[in-house]
C-alpha cells in the first residue's frame, strides 16, 4: 500500500513534542508549549486582485521584521509575551499599516515598545574614519528613572537590507558610536534608540533619519526638532496595536536636513 503526502516529524523524547508534519497533523513550538493543529481538508482561495495585494504587503511586512530583527527582538519580546505573542506578531501589529510593498514610512516605524523612559535621537555626526555618532536627550519626557539605565541603538541601512546594533550605552552617556561598513557610507540609514531600565522593561522606540547626504567629517543637530520628539509615543498605545485609528498620534520622522 502506498501513502502518500505523509512525512515525519522531528521528535523530541516521549515527554516532548514533536515538530514538523505527520500525516495530516502538524506538531510545533510556540513560546515554550508544544502544540497540535490539523491541516485544512479545503481551502478558500479565490485569489483576487485585493486578495494578492494583501498577501504581497504581508510577505513585506514580515521580510521586514526579519531585517530588523536585531532591534525588533529585545525590544518587543518583554511586551508581546505579556500579549501572548512573538516579538515578530506584535512588530507586524504594530507596525502593519506603514508597511506595504512599495514603500515603508520608517518614521513611523516602532521596534520597541514599553513603559520605561524614553529618550529622543537630538543629533548625528560621521567622522573622517567612517564612524557615526548619535546623540541622544537622555530623558526628554523629565520620568523617573535612572542614568545607569541602557540604551540600545540600531542603525539600518534600506539600499543594502542590513542593521547593526551599536555598543549599549549608559543613559548618562547621551551618545552612541558606531563603525559604519563600506556598503552603508554614502547611504540612507535609520536610526532607532530605546532605553531599558533596570527591571528589563523597555521604552518605546525613537527614529531618526540620516541623509546620504551626511558626508565624512559633517555634524547636523536635531534640538527643538518637532519630529524628534513626536516621536516618543505613550506604552499604552501599544495596547490598541491594529484597533487604533489612523487619526491615532504616531511617531513622526526626525529627519537629518542634507548639509
Amino acid at each position: 500500500m502506498r501513502v502518500r503526502n505523509f512525512y515525519m516529524g522531528k521528535n523530541y523524547g516521549i515527554t516532548s513534542g514533536f515538530s514538523g508534519r505527520l500525516g495530516p497533523v502538524v506538531g510545533y513550538n510556540r513560546l515554550g508549549v508544544w502544540c497540535l493543529r490539523t491541516l485544512p481538508t479545503r481551502v478558500h482561495n479565490p485569489r483576487t486582485a485585493r486578495q494578492q495585494a494583501h498577501r504581497k504587503d504581508f510577505r513585506r511586512q514580515v521580510a521586514l521584521a526579519a531585517e530588523l530583527r536585531n532591534a525588533v527582538l529585545p525590544g518587543l519580546q518583554r511586551e508581546a509575551r505579556q500579549q501572548g505573542l512573538t516579538a515578530y506578531n506584535l512588530f507586524v501589529r504594530l507596525n502593519h499599516r506603514y508597511i506595504n510593498a512599495q514603500e515603508v514610512q520608517w518614521e513611523r516605524l516602532r521596534v520597541a515598545a514599553g513603559p520605561a523612559a524614553p529618550v529622543r535621537i537630538v543629533g548625528a555626526s560621521v567622522d573622517n574614519e567612517g564612524v557615526l555618532e548619535v546623540r541622544f536627550e537622555k530623558n526628554p519626557m523629565g520620568r523617573s528613572c535612572s542614568g545607569s539605565d541602557l540604551v540600545r541603538m540600531y542603525v539600518h541601512c534600506p539600499a543594502t537590507g542590513k542593521g547593526m546594533r551599536c555598543q549599549l550605552v549608559a543613559r548618562r552617556a547621551q551618545r552612541a558610536s558606531l563603525m559604519l561598513p563600506e556598503d552603508m557610507l554614502g547611504e540612507q540609514l535609520e536610526v532607532y534608540a530605546y532605553a531599558e531600565d533596570v527591571q528589563g522593561r523597555m521604552s518605546d522606540s525613537c527614529h531618526a533619519s540620516v541623509s546620504e547626504r551626511l558626508a565624512a567629517g559633517s555634524e547636523v543637530d536635531l534640538e527643538g526638532d518637532e519630529g524628534a520628539a513626536a516621536g516618543l509615543v505613550a506604552a499604552e498605545e501599544a495596547a490598541a496595536g491594529a484597533a487604533a485609528s489612523s487619526a491615532a498620534t504616531t511617531p513622526l520622522r526626525a529627519a537629518i536636513p542634507p548639509s
